[in-house]
């Protein structure tokens, strides 16, 4: 690489950091909590940012979107990661069964710590992720998800128990 290539990776780099650290700072004045050591990435979109709240060391990867209503929030604990692409919805059509009369309806969403979101995984009305829990990517969860649980699929199931030691084992090793 020439220097003059070199000096524009280096700026390009720089100027990155720049735009984290103002998204982050603009987020953290928004949301109704935003966790130490938490970043959101670029091309996030989150609705009503004051109805949402975010735990420590929270990483929201690029072009998430967050649909928080006023009257359903969404509540992500600590060490969350949300994967590229997902979707937390409280919002949306309650199914009546009949074309003609489509009901809104807005729940909230509650996310435990330590869980992870897989790319393109969407998360529906009045769900609830408990801790550690793992959704596949391209997953639709529509119901409540146990602690310790991996689940994939549209509709998400159950598809595994995951040991928490195995967890940590696994970051460890990505860590090296």
């Amino acid at each position: 690489m020439n220097a003059l290539a070199k000096a524009i990776y280096l700026v390009g780099q720089l100027a990155k950091k720049i735009r984290s650290r103002v998204r982050n700072q603009y987020y953290r004045h928004l949301l109704r909590h935003f966790g130490e050591g938490s970043q959101i990435c670029e091309g996030v979109f989150i609705t009503t940012p004051w109805n949402v709240s975010m735990g420590k060391g929270v990483q929201i990867n690029g072009r998430v979107h967050v649909l928080a209503r006023e009257d359903a929030p969404v509540d992500i604990g600590d060490g969350v990661v949300l994967s590229y692409e997902a979707m937390l919805l409280t919002a949306g059509l309650a199914y009546t069964g009949k074309i003609k009369k489509r009901a809104h309806r807005a729940l909230p969403i509650v996310i435990e710590n330590d869980v992870w979101i897989g790319a393109r995984a969407i998360i529906l009305p009045g769900v609830r992720l408990g801790r550690n829990a793992v959704v596949a990517a391209g997953s639709v969860v529509t119901k409540d998800v146990a602690p310790n649980t991996l689940v994939a699929g549209i509709p998400a199931t159950f598809k595994k128990m995951i040991q928490t030691s195995s967890i940590v084992e696994q970051q460890t090793k990505a860590d090296r």
